[in-house]
């Protein structure tokens, strides 16, 4: 396989691929001008291990809570997407990003499982248990005792 590429320094892309190296080389002449170069590289086709393909990959979902000015979470709508992690748990600890007077700002948790519904009922959890802290610690004192970390 011979894949064609463009850019400079630590700027590249990837344009395509080719079966054949004599169709990667007439790509690159033809497609060559005064303000884009193409080369082409030859790759291998990779195959994981027997153990790499029994490796489970679990799903970190970003669950994002807005504050709002009536001192209210809301949570941020998002999409489906997420990043992939080798742990089933994380033990990352939650970001906000609030402002002085806590009257506005965000709280994030970063959950792995398996679907995005079962992600934000945890995070409405560790939510409420920040928000019951409040009860008897101010909000600042709360995050800290979480474990919180400002972003």
């Amino acid at each position: 396989m011979y894949v064609i590429i463009t850019g400079e320094y630590s700027d590249w892309d990837i344009v395509g691929y080719f079966g054949k190296e004599e169709d990667a080389k007439k790509y690159c002449l033809i497609n060559n001008d005064p303000h884009d170069d193409y080369y082409y590289i030859e790759i291998k086709k990779l195959d994981l291990t027997k153990k790499q393909r029994e490796v489970k990959l679990y799903c970190r979902h970003k669950v994002v809570f807005d504050l709002g000015r009536d001192g209210y979470f809301e949570m941020r709508e998002e999409s489906e997407e997420c990043d992939y992690d080798l742990k089933e748990y994380t033990n990352e600890p939650a970001k906000y990003n609030l402002s002085d007077n806590y009257d506005s700002g965000w709280i994030s948790y970063k959950i792995n499982c398996s679907d995005r519904k079962k992600a934000e009922k945890i995070a409405q959890d560790k939510l409420t248990k920040l928000q019951g802290l409040m009860l008897d610690l101010s909000f600042k004192q709360a995050l800290i005792a979480l474990g919180y970390e400002k972003r």
